[in-house]
């Protein structure tokens, strides 16, 4: 499901490019007005979304709460929701939805980035350079920590 038509276009370009045109489908659709249930007769789908049909639902949305209701309609028991949020704030409503409505085993996981250097050889991380330690104003005054001559 995806909220701008423009980009629903360009998704199933892309899918079908890819070789997955026939596994994944494309809906155009405002899912935090709307939900998720279709039906074959739809606008814009031939695919049916029913209550408890699905195994898994992954979101990214602005006030994912408010889908959360959405996706419990769905989602079948003992099913995953993935919600990718940006803040905080957004995790903590969200979970706060899930557990009453049922969810459970609700977990975050933070995904933090970091540069990686790729080259024949293989791939290693690379780390920040660090700042070399300064001296303490104490020892600066004392001249302690400095080596002799």
């Amino acid at each position: 499901f995806e909220f701008n038509q423009d980009r629903v276009g360009k998704a199933k370009v892309d899918f079908k490019r890819l070789g997955l045109g026939d596994y994944i489908t494309v809906t155009h659709r405002d899912v935090l007005t709307d939900g998720f249930l279709l039906n074959a007769d739809d606008e814009g789908s031939d695919e049916r979304v029913t209550e408890k049909s699905i195994d898994a639902i992954f979101i990214d949305l602005p006030s994912p709460e408010k889908a959360v209701p959405h996706c419990h309609k769905i989602l079948k028991k003992r099913a995953i929701m993935c919600n990718f949020s940006p803040c905080i704030e957004q995790v903590q409503k969200v979970s706060q939805e899930m557990a009453k409505l049922g969810f459970y085993n609700i977990n975050t996981i933070e995904c933090l980035s970091r540069e990686i250097q790729v080259s024949k050889a293989g791939h290693c991380p690379i780390e920040p350079v660090k700042k070399e330690e300064q001296p303490k104003a104490d020892e600066e005054a004392t001249g302690a920590g400095k080596k002799r001559q």
